[in-house]
């Protein structure tokens, strides 16, 4: 097999980006300068989540900004701070009681009492 051959880029992970809104358009729309704050930063996220309110591809670029923690601009009408607080750890909730009188559980561990999460954790350990 030549070199060339087993290096292929996999253009099917980028074809969203042909049919995109943004195309074309300057990063400063989408990335802040050095050092932007307060009323320019937002204006500026303003217009690029404008462009992106209409952009045909919207869902698989915040998708793939979202798997690739992309950390810096505007990627499928989400700022920054919108990715950061939705991929940020839940807090941890408070044990509920059931209605039907049983152990407390945790919601999250898919509905398993507390004891029997605890006993399955310690049998991994």
């Amino acid at each position: 097999m030549k070199p060339q051959e087993r290096f292929r880029p996999i253009t099917t992970l980028w074809e969203w980006q042909r049919h995109a809104a943004c195309r074309g358009a300057g990063s400063s729309y989408f990335y802040s300068p050095q050092g932007e704050r307060g009323r320019s930063r937002r204006d500026r996220e303003e217009r690029a989540l404008a462009i992106c309110a209409g952009c045909p591809v919207r869902e698989p670029c915040a998708a793939f900004a979202l798997a690739g923690h992309e950390d810096y601009g505007v990627w499928g009408g989400m700022t920054e701070n919108d990715r950061r607080e939705l991929l940020a750890p839940s807090p941890v909730t408070p044990r509920t009681a059931r209605p039907d009188g049983g152990p407390a559980i945790r919601p999250g561990r898919a509905g398993r009492p507390l004891s029997a999460a605890n006993s399955i954790r310690r049998k991994e350990g």
